[in-house]
């Protein structure tokens, strides 16, 4: 429903740069017109929330509570509306290694879906593959991955994905990176074998993010530092997947301590499987299986995550013990910037994207430009 003026209240509402104690805001027209703390307005539609805090923004989704996003653009459309449930205001669906004509009817899909408000904002595309590196595929179908042509580098340019992780040890014309990037595609590095030099010439050429850094990646080692020597070594970003499983507790700090949050994107790389019952579910072709806390392929393989952000958000607050300030740019702010968005910041002006939490990081409401998206019923 829209809301023509809106005031929301909470103990404490996270910018996220800075906390405010007894905190609220005025939304007005899909826009934050107002903010302060303790004696607020007299407005008479309120919400009041423990926490309020700038819509989640993931930029790693393959599915969503049964659907794949790979399944077409009535999957993507649920998947947004019910994305809202946690937190999330913004995503890139993505879609694994698959034929590379299927691959590009999903960045079509996913660009028809841009412009739509029902439900988590559409970013366009996230093409994880098929120009990755066998040795690091993962749960991606080894049969559809390829080495990248001309030809199909100017089809990927024309259908304007939003992200493409690749492999750059797979180019060999690196200049091809540079080109989807002056095209307005983000460059991710990932499912690679790359070796710190590649690594590092990739990033020159305008690559801007590492897709689930340590994961699916040439191992770090203290003569061949790898990709990730370089991931770390440089001012790029880096995907997290902060589910417990991933990545050691040990391994997100000492990642956070060397990049700093406006240079981490938490990405939950959730699959249909998320918040579904143990059993059978689909990860691009792939037929995965789901158990209580994880999903892989038969080998045990992990596919993916059954992380929400609000259980990442809990495991980094609760397990890895981080600044929730911190835990919320990654959450927001950074994704919000890599991308090109005017969210991810609560401040007079901007557009009210936004995440009312309860103390436990359950989500009681969630607001997208200055609408009502979600809102938890009373217990």
């Amino acid at each position: 429903m829209n809301m023509a003026r809106l005031l929301l209240q909470a103990d404490v509402v996270f910018t996220p740069h800075r906390r405010i104690n007894d905190g609220w805001l005025v939304i007005e027209h899909g826009r934050i017109v107002e903010m302060g703390s303790g004696r607020r307005p007299a407005i008479e539609k309120t919400i009041r929330a423990e926490i309020v805090a700038p819509g989640f923004v993931d930029l790693q989704v393959n599915g969503f509570k049964g659907k794949s996003c790979q399944e077409g653009i009535d999957a993507i459309r649920y998947i947004a509306a019910e994305l809202v449930t946690t937190g999330v205001t913004a995503f890139t669906p993505t879609a694994v290694t698959s034929p590379f004509s299927s691959m590009m009817q999903f960045v079509h899909e996913c660009n028809a879906c841009m412009n739509e408000r029902v439900g988590a904002k559409v970013l366009g595309a996230h093409m994880e593959g098929p120009f990755i590196n066998p040795i690091r595929k993962g749960a991606h179908d080894e049969s559809y991955i390829v080495k990248p042509t001309f030809e199909q580098i100017n089809e990927v340019i024309k259908a304007k994905p939003s992200i493409i992780t690749l492999a750059p040890e797979v180019f060999e014309d690196k200049s091809y990176i540079k080109i989807l990037t002056n095209s307005g595609v983000v460059v991710s590095l990932g499912h690679t074998d790359a070796t710190y030099e590649e690594a590092r010439e990739a990033i020159e050429q305008g690559a801007r993010l590492g897709t689930h850094i340590f994961n699916a990646m040439k191992p770090l080692t203290h003569r061949e530092p790898g990709i990730i020597g370089a991931l770390l070594d440089s001012d790029i970003t880096v995907g997290l997947i902060a589910d417990g499983l991933h990545l050691h507790p040990s391994i997100v700090r000492l990642i956070y301590k060397l990049k700093g949050p406006d240079q981490i994107v938490l990405i939950s790389d959730q699959t249909s499987a998320t918040l579904m019952p143990a059993g059978r579910y689909k990860l691009g072709n792939y037929e995965v299986l789901k158990d209580e806390s994880s999903v892989r392929l038969s080998d045990g393989t992990l596919a993916g995550s059954v992380a929400t952000f609000t259980d990442m958000i809990r495991f980094l607050a609760n397990v890895v013990c981080l600044p929730f300030c911190d835990i919320l740019v990654m959450a927001s702010k950074t994704p919000a910037s890599l991308m090109g968005l005017n969210t991810g910041d609560i401040a007079e002006g901007e557009v009210a994207d936004i995440v009312m939490l309860n103390h436990d990081f359950t989500v009681a409401a969630t607001i997208i430009d200055g609408n009502m998206q979600y809102q938890a019923s009373a217990s």
